[in-house]
């Protein structure tokens, strides 16, 4: 847990595999996040503070997650006034809480980045700050809260398009990996680029090997960047089109999409309408004059009848209930009311 590389596997595992998956009991887990907490606070490493904070803001350990804030906050202190040396970890923990769902983090180191240009150049200059910052300019554009929304969408397309040139050019389709390397030492097949096994390890000449060969974390956040900017997508529908999509897909499959104010109203207009016919009908058995109960029950039925008629059909129809719906039942109702009493 104290190399910090592996104390970010362990959070990312709990966080993605689920602690019933892995097995992990409350207090195995109580001490992990303790130990990940305390060590982020020493270290002040952002892919540490980062990897912490998602796993204690998914866990919703508000006392921790109060502790992982102040470093946090400290780290982005440190980026102003170091960014060649802090700005990197202060991307990491940007980045990471952006996957966390803490858009304010985020759009504050966004908005301190566009204000300088220093920290800017520092983020193009490198393919690793670079990535994280269009995964991060890329969930402020979805969001549409930061302040310069132009700004952000310039960015990620440029970003996004570099990364997609440097990620075609890279020649991984005709390179034997190092895991093909190890895979084939260790069946007994000396290929290249293994040089020779020695008691069990392998070695391997490097000048054998084609490179590129960038690091699997970096190729695996560029791919989560570029997704996340849409460029990894066949196409990418806006809000209305997918909205749209949604209604024809749940159409096809034989359902309506209800809002959830209009199915609540329904719903309990309708139990009250079940809870209050049973005391009407006693009142109307135990009075004797019969006639003073009556008309009230029957305008009480009426109400509730248009209601619920109104809601029925409008939801099934278009999914929502105009006042304009309610006023035009309440209006057929009543009129077919009173045409019934004045033929009686």
């Amino acid at each position: 847990m104290y190399d910090y590389r592996r104390a970010v596997g362990v959070a990312l595992s709990i966080w993605l595999i689920g602690v019933e998956n892995l097995g992990l009991s409350e207090g195995s887990l109580k001490e992990i996040c303790e130990v990940l907490t305390s060590y982020s606070e020493e270290s002040e490493i952002g892919e540490l503070v980062g990897a912490t904070f998602l796993l204690i803001r998914h866990l919703k350990d508000k006392v921790l997650e109060e502790r992982i804030g102040k470093v946090m906050h400290k780290i982005k202190e440190l980026g102003q006034k170091d960014p060649a040396y802090r700005l990197i970890d202060l991307l990491y923990v940007a980045f990471f809480s952006a996957i966390a769902g803490d858009e304010q983090f985020c759009l504050e180191v966004i908005e301190l980045i566009r204000k300088n240009d220093f920290m800017l150049a520092y983020v193009k200059n490198d393919p690793e700050k670079l990535v994280l910052f269009l995964y991060m300019v890329s969930k402020a554009v979805d969001s549409g809260k930061c302040l310069n929304l132009e700004w952000c969408r310039e960015q990620r397309d440029a970003i996004a398009q570099h990364l997609m040139i440097f990620l075609n050019n890279l020649p991984l389709s005709h390179c034997l990996s190092l895991m093909d390397a190890l895979i084939s030492a260790a069946g007994g097949f000396k290929v290249r680029p293994v040089k020779e096994v020695r008691g069990g390890e392998v070695v391997i000449d490097l000048r054998d090997i084609d490179l590129i060969f960038p690091h699997p974390d970096f190729i695996s956040k560029t791919t989560m960047a570029l997704f996340e900017a849409g460029y990894l997508q066949p196409f990418t529908l806006s809000r209305k089109e997918a909205d749209v999509y949604r209604q024809i897909r749940a159409e096809v499959k034989g359902y309506r999409r209800v809002r959830k104010p209009e199915m609540v109203i329904l719903l309990t207009s309708f139990a009250l309408f079940l809870l209050l016919l049973p005391l009407i009908c006693g009142l109307v058995a135990f009075h004797l004059d019969v006639s003073q109960v009556v008309f009230p029950y029957i305008c009480y039925c009426t109400f509730m009848g248009c209601l619920i008629y109104a809601f029925i059909v409008n939801v099934w129809k278009r999914g929502y209930v105009t006042l304009r719906d309610l006023l035009k039942a309440f209006k057929e109702g009543f009129g077919w009311l009173v045409e019934r009493m004045k033929r009686s």
